[in-house]
């Protein structure tokens, strides 16, 4: 591929790992919620997204019929909500996408070129009740 290209990808690539490294603390099983711009050309099948799965993230699950965050020439799914729950306490994670335009036919979405993402977040019940 293009040497810019390689480059690019290696690059995220690199950041990916570190973001992941600096958000699972082996001594402490912290939940996280990720929601960012990761830049994934291949979406869910591009190496930032697999290595944030590999660290033990999980996708959270889409609500809708949608596959792009991103609005150019090309729609592409760049944007990402993913968790990590080591102690199960997240049940899952939803992530619905906004859209200002019905059939999503416009070529901005609230003045951004991103769709917005609400995440919602479910917890399992604990023995207290909470």
């Amino acid at each position: 591929g293009s040497p810019l290209l390689t480059r690019f990808g290696a690059g995220r690539l690199l950041q990916a790992d570190e973001l992941a490294h600096r958000l699972v603390d082996p001594e402490h099983e912290a939940c996280v919620v990720l929601g960012a711009d990761l830049n994934t050309p291949l979406g869910v099948r591009d190496p930032v997204v697999r290595a944030l799965v590999t660290a033990g993230f999980h996708p959270a699950t889409r609500v809708g019929e949608w596959r792009h965050t991103f609005h150019a020439r090309v729609r592409l799914l760049l944007d990402h909500v993913l968790y990590r729950s080591p102690t199960t306490r997240i049940a899952r994670v939803m992530v619905s996408r906004a859209d200002e335009v019905p059939g999503d036919r416009s070529s901005r979405v609230f003045g951004s070129d991103h769709h917005p993402l609400l995440a919602r977040v479910e917890f399992a019940a604990t023995s207290a009740g909470a």
